[in-house]
């Protein structure tokens, strides 16, 4: 994860519209984090300054909490917490933000499970455990954060042309190893090209639906 620079405050609180939108109150905003999931905090980040620090600054609540809360793919090791929490103490200018990254990327990308040495291959390149790894057999959106090639054309009704361009994660086949590798695509990913092909989320579930009933 690149921490990139968003819009200034100044641009945040402005809007793109012709009428002015005043920024929230960072208590307003770390209420609004405590709700998300931990793709969904950081693509927060990248909105506005206002917005990075209140996710990311050091002073922030809001990494202290992802450490220890339930996110969609499961708790985050207490082992994980433990070893940032205890780095962010004993060096008072330890960037917290940088802490959080090494300490989860070291972690299994779905149930945060630490020790897992094998990746996934391709561009997405991911810690991904064997027991997560068989669990792609079905779809599970509420514990896997990536979905397969299947579920992305069964849940989120995309073609293979609407996946071109996509980062995926390569994976051992958990059906046959000896068949292809394993296409996982990030499910933030995946409902932003869907809105894209379909115009909006209320579109989507209706061609679902629809589909449900042939």
């Amino acid at each position: 994860m690149e921490r990139k620079r968003g819009r200034s405050t100044e641009a945040c609180a402005s809007g793109s519209g012709a009428q002015a939108q005043p920024a929230l109150p960072p208590d307003i905003l770390h209420a609004i984090a405590r709700r998300l999931d931990h793709d969904s905090v950081f693509q927060c980040a990248f909105v506005c300054e206002a917005w990075r620090d209140a996710m990311l600054a050091p002073d922030s609540p809001v990494l202290g909490e992802l450490l220890m809360r339930r996110t969609n793919a499961g708790y985050l090791d207490f082992e994980i917490a433990r070893a940032v929490n205890e780095r962010l103490y004993n060096c008072e200018d330890m960037d917290a933000y940088e802490v959080y990254k090494v300490e989860y990327s070291k972690a299994c990308y779905d149930c945060a499970a630490t020790g897992v040495r094998r990746r996934t291959a391709g561009p997405l390149k991911v810690r991904l455990c064997r027991e997560c790894n068989e669990g792609y057999t079905r779809d599970d959106p509420g514990k896997q954060r990536f979905a397969s090639f299947s579920a992305a054309k069964e849940r989120y009704l995309l073609r293979p042309a609407d996946l071109e361009g996509l980062a995926c994660a390569l994976d051992t086949n958990p059906v046959d190893a000896s068949f292809a590798p394993m296409k996982l695509y990030r499910r933030v990913d995946l409902a932003s090209a869907a809105v894209k092909r379909w115009g909006s989320r209320e579109n989507l579930e209706r061609e679902r639906r629809k589909r449900l009933l042939r």
